[in-house]
């Protein structure tokens, strides 16, 4: 089986990224009080108006970067197991490690 690594790798690493950002948006989003983006909007603050939105009811933006996140999660593990089953002798020897290190 001839699989495109260069490909798989650069893909893995997009979607950790991606996931990475997601999750730090999550915990942004969720620090910031009503008041402060209020002063934010008074303040005349770009993307202070969309700010306010979503501290006002953070449940459907939340929910949709925490699906997108643990899509990108997935998807980067399953590439992982693909690229250590191909790289390891005996295959439940890479099933091991990736779950080894998809759990951490």
């Amino acid at each position: 089986m001839n699989l495109p690594v260069g490909q798989l790798v650069v893909t893995a690493l997009l979607l950790l990224t991606v996931a990475g950002v997601l999750a730090a948006i999550e915990a942004a989003c969720t620090r910031v009080s009503r008041g402060r983006a209020e002063e934010l909007v008074e303040a005349g603050r770009r993307g202070a108006v969309a700010l306010q939105r979503i501290v006002a009811d953070p449940a459907p933006p939340m929910l949709v970067a925490n699906f997108v996140r643990v899509f990108c999660d997935l998807g980067f593990t399953v590439i992982v197991t693909v690229l250590y089953l191909r790289a390891m002798p005996v295959w439940w020897h890479g099933a091991l490690a990736s779950v080894a290190l998809c759990s951490a």
